[in-house]
């Protein structure tokens, strides 16, 4: 990789993730070695019980944003780039039919979608699955019950952390 940036965008709307592309191909002249789509939103609303807006905004952050991010970026990308997806292990192991886990499923399959595309082309594109954490999300829609149930299929026995994926945030 020649250089090193990270930039937070409005990721569901096309003009902004164009723009952030754009913004970052210039600074590292003119070329993306590496994205990674990495949003979630979630709530525990059921599949049928949602409303049409939460459907579009949870659809949109946690699917849209990653495929904006991707089309955007993909011309500026080339032989060695990387793409990497964050889905959620509530891709392949859903909860009682949440958006989020449709979204995430989908996510992945954009991936396979992309890296097939793109894959010709020597760009690789590719999913980091992460196993269950322990975000606010969860507090908020995971009742204690189903919680339980979830720690004893992980095989330590423990969810993990938020930094446990983003690592402690600088200076710590």
């Amino acid at each position: 990789m020649r250089g090193r940036g990270a930039l937070v965008t409005g990721a569901t709307r096309g003009e902004h993730c164009r723009r952030a592309v754009t913004v970052c191909a210039q600074r590292f002249g003119g070329r993306l070695d590496a994205l990674v789509n990495n949003v979630a939103s979630g709530e525990r609303s059921g599949l049928f019980e949602v409303g049409t807006d939460d459907w579009d905004r949870l659809m949109g952050v946690n699917l849209k944003s990653a495929w904006l991010m991707t089309r955007h970026a993909e011309p500026m990308t080339g032989e060695g780039s990387a793409i990497v997806n964050i889905p959620s292990v509530g891709a392949r192991r859903p909860g009682p039919g949440m958006v989020y886990s449709v979204a995430k499923a989908g996510l992945d399959h954009l991936t396979k979608g992309a890296a097939s595309t793109l894959g010709p082309r020597g760009i690789r594109v590719n999913c980091l699955q992460i196993g269950a954490i322990w975000p606010s999300t969860a507090a908020r829609n995971i009742p204690a019950e189903a919680r339980e149930a979830r720690r004893r299929a992980i095989v330590l026995g423990t969810e993990g952390t938020l930094c446990c994926v983003r690592g402690p945030a600088p200076g710590q």
